[in-house]
């Protein structure tokens, strides 16, 4: 019975490992194939309806996504919380359900990075909207 459930680990393992980068990649170039299939068609409905600059960047632009980066904020403090976890979890000599150690102290790290490329872009939007403001003075 070992033996069934081994090779069957093995054979999916192989399905898996070759079948899905193979979906992926079919799946990319049928979203590409789709962007530039509904880009010919804004293009020819712009060029039907003879229409001025300002609804053409009302049509083309695309809406703003307000909040996008306190969801990185979250993350990293997720990700952080995670890591000071692992660190009194060591402190106090508990044992581990597993061996996650390693995978937390990875994901403390990644939570660090998301909460620099936070401030990081903080500080963009920040230096943006105060050029912005000098332009329009």
């Amino acid at each position: 019975m070992e033996t069934f459930f081994e090779s069957l680990t093995e054979i999916l393992a192989v399905i898996l490992s070759l079948g899905l980068p193979i979906v992926a990649i079919i799946g990319g170039c049928i979203i590409a194939i789709k962007k530039k299939q509904r880009e010919t068609e804004l293009r020819k409905f712009i060029a039907e309806q003879n229409l001025d600059p300002e609804r053409i960047k009302l049509l083309v632009e695309k809406p703003k996504k307000k909040g996008q980066s306190f969801g990185m904020l979250r993350w990293g403090l997720i990700l952080i919380g995670l890591g000071l976890g692992a660190v009194v979890n060591t402190l106090l000599n508990l044992q581990p359900q597993g061996n996650i150690k390693y995978g937390i102290v990875l994901a403390s790290c990644a939570g660090i990075g998301m909460l620099v490329s936070f401030i990081i872009e903080q500080n963009m939007k920040k230096g943006k909207e105060e050029q912005e403001d000098k332009e329009q003075q």
